[in-house]
């Protein structure tokens, strides 16, 4: 007991730990030193405005809580959809293992040692690892949206002159079938299209061993006797990993991110003088101020 509560105690302390570098890394330090600068030199230089700060304020959480609100809902769906796939394809290959009637049968049920159970279980292992890698690799884009951009071209152009549309402009057939095509080149030379590709021909190996575990388990027909199964099982593995590829590509939309990112590091240098009105008209009220933005007015 004495050695567990030990464990628990320093497991505690290395969560705090963390937490604390987490808050407390060089980013945010760097952050509040350029802040505290801009209030040092807006002092020194008698800058100072009045500023409706909820303006500020709601236009940065606003943004940044659809953010961590959309990412922590993916997460789940993504969480839910690892589940069933695991589910389904254990489903899938105790079908195969019990449902073949070779010599041995009804003795070979519950064997993970028989050669078809083996067979399918390599495949399905295949399957999964190479779903895996697809999932993990980065791609060196930020979604969809950004290939698009990139295959639009005169991107930064088009974004300065107020245009946000992520495919070319015009009615042109022959327009449209480029972008179309640039677009399929970015996406097939990206790191996961190999992982994405090999994960399908592994569902094509599971389609043909199904319609072979239909005369190992003695029917003359696929979808007697319950078989129809394997086919659904197989159409639920398709569908759980398109929607953890959809959940890959389509994410939070990245301009916004980076919006929000970009009013945090400005507000930093811009609000210096914001803060230094602030604790002027705090003196007022408290003699001496120990913070410089103590009360606002």
């Amino acid at each position: 007991m004495r050695v567990t509560a030990g464990m628990n105690m320093r497991l505690h302390l290395v969560r705090v730990l963390r937490a604390t570098v987490y808050c407390f890394n060089i980013h945010t330090l760097v952050l509040c030193a350029i802040s505290c600068m801009s209030c040092y030199v807006a002092m020194r230089m008698n800058w100072s405005y009045r500023l409706e700060f909820s303006l500020m304020a709601l236009g940065i959480t606003i943004p940044l809580t659809f953010n961590i609100t959309q990412a922590f809902t993916r997460r789940e769906r993504a969480l839910i959809t690892l589940a069933e796939m695991k589910a389904s394809i254990i489903a899938l290959y105790w079908q195969h293992r019990d449902w073949p009637q070779d010599d041995n049968f009804p003795d070979s049920l519950g064997n993970n040692r028989s050669a078809w159970a083996v067979q399918f279980a390599n495949v399905a292992l295949e399957f999964l690892t190479h779903v895996q890698q697809y999932i993990t690799t980065p791609e060196g884009y930020e979604s969809l949206s950004e290939i698009r951009l990139r295959a639009k071209r005169s991107t930064l152009l088009a974004l300065s002159l107020g245009d946000t549309r992520l495919q070319p402009v015009g009615d042109s057939d022959s327009l449209a079938a480029s972008f179309i095509l640039r677009v399929q080149r970015i996406n097939r030379s990206l790191p996961g299209y190999t992982h994405i590709q090999a994960a399908y021909g592994c569902l094509s190996r599971m389609s043909v061993m199904n319609e072979q575990l239909t005369f190992k388990a003695r029917y003359s027909r696929g979808g007697e006797g319950g078989l129809s199964r394997s086919a659904q099982y197989l159409r639920y593995l398709m569908a759980q990993m398109e929607q953890l590829r959809m959940i890959k590509i389509y994410r939070t939309p990245f301009m916004l991110r980076y919006c929000c990112s970009v009013l945090i590091h400005i507000g930093a240098i811009v609000l210096g003088p914001y803060f230094v009105h602030i604790g002027e008209q705090g003196r007022r009220y408290l003699q001496p101020c120990p913070v410089l933005y103590n009360y606002e007015s």
